[in-house]
């Protein structure tokens, strides 16, 4: 594993008493974006959002629903000032703009690879398109305009989806960038590989956001500063505590890494929604297709590195490192034939699929990633007591269709 050299730690924000964060485990039992815009840098923490929709439900399961606060049990209480929630990370890149770290990260000695990821508008858009505050009337019949929740800001330079949302939205609580993944019908699943990954199937998504990256080390280790400054009941420190900042933290209990999400107004993806953003809608192999990986050095299953190291390991959507890195947490519960009961249901398109309603073994999520020869349609269970030093976790931001007018 290549050691990275460590980015720039800005001191993390100080909060004072008002916002409650939930944090706790849920339950018992048991259209691509043809963009070739590089993604923006690796993420810059700051401040937490009110919380999201706690991932329960079902065997106390994963409901795949808007962002929308509910009751959790016995949540830990975190006291945020109203006007200081931006800045719960760290102090924001100078004038607010993401692309800032670039020369930061140039200047650290990071990844040349890292770097080159990094865009800067006059590269992106070279005249070739003008970008409008409000977007046209577009040919689905949205009108263009869109609601993001509170401290979700759009990224311009991106452009925009058919839809009218824009392909790009960084969230302020952590600077995280995060790719739109349109609704629509995917290919999910594998015939005639894998037991457990079969048979494929057709299934609907409405649209949602997806990070670029999995979750840093660095923004994991100032979120757990924040929260045991102001709560008995913070996060175990994840096993890769010692690893470089701009490595994926791994190592994470699963209710750690749903805590986290809530704080900044996330969730962990569904199964579905994971493959999806890592498949395309064609339901490819790996993120760049079919056939082998065309690494630009060598790499092996398990290893891991510094976010956004492989170019190549880039999904249709621009979703990095998903064959690769670290695995990932899922919000569904495990079972091996969660796939069979999914295409056996009435014969119809499964919508917004959340994954079975009980798990086998019982307290096992889904785990995605380092699938044999880097397949993404690959899928395993880890219990969710379980803190394997090879998974991390990323998150994802639902967006209500009524929020587009």
């Amino acid at each position: 594993m290549t050691q990275m050299p460590s980015c720039c730690t800005i001191p993390f924000g100080f909060l004072a008493p008002a916002l409650a964060i939930c944090v706790g485990l849920a339950g018992c039992g048991g259209g691509d974006d043809s963009s070739s815009v590089p993604p923006p840098a690796p993420p810059k923490p700051a401040a937490v959002a009110p919380p999201p929709a706690p991932v329960g439900g079902r065997e106390g399961g994963a409901g795949r629903k808007p962002n929308v606060p509910k009751a959790a049990p016995k949540p830990a209480v975190v006291e945020v000032d109203e006007e200081d929630r931006d800045d719960l990370f760290v102090e924001q890149p100078e004038g607010g703009n993401y692309l800032a770290m670039a020369d930061t990260a140039e200047n650290r000695g990071l990844n040349p690879n890292y770097v080159q990821a990094i865009p800067r508008p006059t590269d992106v858009l070279k005249n070739e398109f003008q970008i409008e505050n409000a977007p046209p009337d577009v040919t689905s019949g949205r009108k263009g305009r869109f609601t993001l929740p509170s401290r979700f800001v759009e990224l311009p330079e991106f452009g925009y989806d058919a839809s009218g949302w824009p392909r790009r939205i960084r969230c302020e609580a952590d600077q995280s960038v995060m790719a739109y993944i349109p609704e629509g019908v995917f290919i999910q699943g594998k015939s005639n590989a894998a037991p457990n990954a079969g048979p494929e199937f057709s299934a609907y998504l409405s649209a949602y956001y997806i990070d670029i990256h999995e979750v840093t080390n660095e923004n994991f280790r100032k979120y757990r500063e924040f929260v045991s400054e102001t709560s008995d009941r913070g996060p175990q420190p994840p096993l890769s505590e010692n690893a470089p900042p701009e490595y994926p933290v791994a190592g994470v209990l699963w209710r750690d890494a749903v805590a986290y999400l809530e704080a900044i107004g996330k969730t962990l993806p569904t199964e579905a929604e994971w493959e999806k953003a890592a498949r395309g809608a064609g339901g490819f192999d790996h993120p760049w297709g079919f056939g082998r990986a065309a690494w630009h050095e060598p790499r092996d299953l398990m290893q891991t590195s510094p976010i956004m190291t492989y170019p190549a390991d880039r999904s249709p959507y621009g979703v990095f490192d998903m064959a690769g890195n670290v695995k990932e947490w899922c919000a569904d519960w495990y079972h091996p034939e969660a796939y069979k009961q999914a295409s056996d249901d009435s014969g119809q398109v499964p919508r917004n699929w959340e994954g079975p309603q009980t798990s086998e073994p019982k307290f096992t999520r889904v785990v995605k990633g380092n699938g044999s020869n880097w397949t993404v349609w690959h899928r395993e269970g880890l219990g969710m007591s379980d803190r394997d030093p090879n998974v991390g976790f990323r998150g994802v931001l639902r967006i209500a269709d009524d929020n587009a007018q």
